[in-house]
């Protein structure tokens, strides 16, 4: 079984519900994509940044740090970094960042976050 289907599984859903039911498909591929990332390379836990980077050498083959502006506006940088909060937070808490300091600003901003939105 691939790592779709089991994405699938965690957040079922039917095509014929769904009015975008690629984007759905789309999300999920990103979402393991991010999954793989986060396992094999500890520190992109800790910085968005280094996770964009490590996706667009990985996965949309674009030869970093040189990009021209089309390249860069391809990259889908909001979808990585909801799918990492996804597999942090939302998902089961895997994957966890690896430095205190992270975790300690992400907790700092989380309970500012919820005083000002609930």
């Amino acid at each position: 079984m691939d790592t779709l289907d089991k994405a699938r599984r965690k957040r079922p859903f039917k095509l014929d519900d769904n009015p975008d039911a690629q984007a759905v498909i789309r999300q999920l591929t990103i979402r393991e994509r991010v999954r793989s990332i986060l396992e094999q390379h500890p520190e992109a836990r800790n910085s968005d940044g280094y996770l964009f980077w490590l996706y667009a050498r990985k996965y949309l083959g674009l030869n970093l740090p040189r990009l021209t502006f089309a390249q860069l506006r391809g990259l889908n940088f909001d979808s990585v970094r909801r799918a990492r909060q996804y597999i942090q937070h939302g998902g089961q808490g895997e994957l966890l960042p690896t430095d205190p300091t992270v975790v300690s600003q992400r907790g700092k901003k989380r309970h500012t976050m919820n005083q000002l939105y609930g």
